[in-house]
């Protein structure tokens, strides 16, 4: 049994990388020469065998109890297969497809969208322990690109047939399905560690984001060719020039408009902090121990809007800092930081530019005396709310920033032990300098919106309901645990915070257009831990929270929302004290909260948006015994998250 499930693997693993690396010679071959009709039966043949042998594997790994390498090895083959098949039969069926293809798609879409949701149950752990992010990831994807089509066929809406464009999208789909499969399981050999832990969906997602962007691009591009253009094409090419803008900056200069309203930015910063004091307790009472100067890299993710007047930003903390001194370790670093600055004067190409902000910064602290048992203090995390000022230049795309911040509130109390607690000096200043990278995405629809045809495709597209649509968002959000729990206050008082997470925020659900609304399904895994003294402490909630969002107003495309959130909480909380178990406690329940932020919506006619989102839950807690609690209570913010309308890209 052995050998043969090597045989199968060996043949999986060879067919699949020789098929990845086919693929690229009859996608940038010319169509229908000898080359790409040749390679590309090579493809076909590779990718079936992938299929046949995955199949293989998934009733292999059954057998041996790997459920969930079991189910996506199935579900990736079914998903594969689908594509694979209308792909080639096409070829076949140029005129319109037979009525073979009709009824072998239908069963394997059906098949399709009822595993999608078997998936996704599996990957949120409905049907028993082991959920996965990679399991709901996939599960949501199939339902997304089937169900809708479905919708279709049952109530008799006939989609245009272009046996090019269909040939095209479904041997794209089997690439990013085989792209995907490298990336989750053999591309870990090549990577390391590169995408570890939450950054793991980087990698799942990024086939499907690049493959749907090629899909889209070549769909133009052959709509664009036609002599004859539909308005159906003056809708896709409406579509894809409100979606994709130009690498240019300081557009507002020339002119003020919603399309010139915001710009994205990325880049990185070098933070050092300034100054303050740790204190130590010892044989003669507690003494002070100098902060010195520290310094750690920084990623920042951001956006300059009201034309470039303000900047919003998210830095995330690259590695953490801190230093020995006596057998005293400390570490201290500013968490996921997020600020907000006024340009007096807007940004401008060739100018320095004064700003003054403010930020949301979680300064975190820990401490650690090697000279006492159980000697490692707490990890705490002081949410303050430091000025921000410093000196902005711009050139062409770039941005280069001088920045000092002066954290005025640097008084804190710390748990130095135990049972005693004494006054700590954090940094009171913090300087950085950046470079960040302009990205327009928008001002190409500009001509469009003020000609008057977004107008007239959005009434067009609404009067006959294709502006309802469904849609999906994935994002990486943060949870700031602000609440505070009784069973500490009395039994741990040296525990009193939790840090900050960074996880990833997976949304699907359909927008209404005429009243501006989106109902939507979202999932969020959350993972805290606090360790100090000989205790430690960890929390973990799993979240599906069931919104319904209202937009309210549209400035220029800046589109602000709120509404509320409805969602069955799965709690979990462990503790040990010097080695020893002593809670361990779960708890399912249903919890309500307020949804609230805002969406970069030039037009209704994008395929895609950006959203920014914060979600409240003001009394989420896990109840203990002798009615006490501990606090879930967190203010959960998602910075930029991507929402993309798949029916809009066909």
């Amino acid at each position: 049994m052995d050998t043969v499930f090597q045989i199968v693997l060996t043949t999986h693993i060879v067919a699949g990388f020789t098929s990845l690396a086919l693929f690229f010679i009859p996608a940038f071959a010319k169509k229908g020469s000898k080359l790409h009709n040749t390679v590309g039966r090579w493809y076909v043949f590779g990718m079936w065998t992938v299929v046949v042998s995955a199949l293989l594997l998934c009733a292999a790994r059954l057998y041996q109890g790997h459920f969930v390498q079991a189910l996506f090895l199935g579900f990736l083959a079914l998903l594969t297969s689908g594509p694979l098949f209308y792909g080639i039969a096409v070829l076949r069926n140029k005129r319109e497809p037979s009525a073979k293809m009709k009824r072998i798609q239908l069963a394997l879409e059906t098949t399709l969208a009822i595993g999608g949701i078997y998936l996704a149950g599996a990957g949120l752990g409905w049907w028993g322990p082991g959920g996965h992010t990679l399991l709901l990831i996939f599960g949501i994807l199939g339902m997304a690109i089937t169900i809708s089509g479905l919708v279709d066929k049952y109530r008799g809406k006939q989609k245009e047939y272009d046996w090019l464009v269909e040939h095209l999208s479904g041997m794209l789909v089997t690439a990013i399905a085989a792209f995907t499969a490298f990336f989750a399981f053999g591309g870990r050999n090549i990577f390391g560690n590169l995408f570890g832990g939450n950054l793991e969906i980087i990698a799942w997602v990024t086939p499907t984001i690049l493959g749907v962007t090629f899909i889209r691009y070549y769909k133009w591009k052959l709509k664009k060719k036609k002599k004859n253009a539909t308005s159906k094409a003056i809708i896709t090419l409406l579509l894809i020039t409100s979606t994709f803008g130009t690498l240019s900056a300081q557009l507002y200069v020339e002119k003020q408009s919603r399309y010139r309203f915001a710009q994205l930015n990325f880049g990185a910063d070098v933070h050092s902090s300034i100054g303050g004091n740790a204190v130590f307790t010892g044989p003669s009472g507690p003494h002070p121990v100098s902060l010195g100067t520290t310094g750690a890299p920084r990623l920042i993710l951001g956006g300059t809007h009201f034309w470039g007047h303000a900047d919003f930003q998210v830095a995330f903390p690259l590695i953490t800092s801190g230093f020995q001194n006596g057998g005293k370790d400390i570490t201290i670093y500013t968490g996921v930081e997020t600020a907000f600055k006024y340009y007096p004067w807007r940004i401008e190409q060739g100018k320095i530019r004064p700003y003054i902000g403010f930020s949301i910064a979680p300064l975190v602290y820990e401490q650690k005396d090697e000279d006492i048992p159980f000697g490692q203090g707490p990890e705490q995390e002081y949410n303050t709310i430091p000025l921000k000022t410093g000196l902005t230049f711009n050139h062409k795309s770039h941005l280069l920033e001088l920045g000092l911040t002066w954290n005025y509130a640097n008084q804190q109390d710390y748990p130095i032990s135990r049972t005693d607690i004494a006054e700590i000096t954090l940094p009171p200043v913090f300087l950085s300098l950046s470079y960040r990278y302009f990205l327009d995405t928008t001002v190409s629809g500009e001509e469009d919106w003020e000609n008057g045809n977004f107008d007239k495709t959005t009434e067009k597209l609404a009067a006959k309901g294709q502006l309802n649509n469904f849609f999906l968002g994935i994002a990486p959000s943060s949870a700031w645990w602000n609440g505070k729990s009784s069973y500490n206050e009395q039994e741990r008082p040296y525990i009193n915070k939790f840090s900050t997470t960074v996880m990833p925020d997976l949304t699907a659900g359909y927008y209404l257009h005429h009243p501006d609304l989106n109902l939507a399904i979202n999932h969020r895994s959350m993972v805290t831990s606090a360790k100090a003294y000989g205790t430690e402490q960890a929390l973990n909630r799993r979240s599906i929270g069931f919104e319904v969002t209202k937009a309210f107003g549209d400035f220029h495309g800046f589109v602000p929302f709120a509404g509320p959130i409805l969602s069955r909480e799965h709690l979990e909380f462990t503790e040990t004290f010097e080695g020893e178990v002593t809670q361990q406690n779960t708890q399912n329940k249903w919890a309500a909260g307020l949804t609230f932020g805002w969406d970069i919506r030039p037009n209704r006619l994008q395929v895609f948006t950006l959203r920014t989102n914060l979600r409240w839950y003001p009394k989420l807690h896990l109840d203990l015994a002798d009615d006490q609690q501990i606090s879930f209570g967190a203010l959960e913010f998602n910075f930029i998250q991507l929402i993309i309308y798949p029916e809009r890209l066909f």
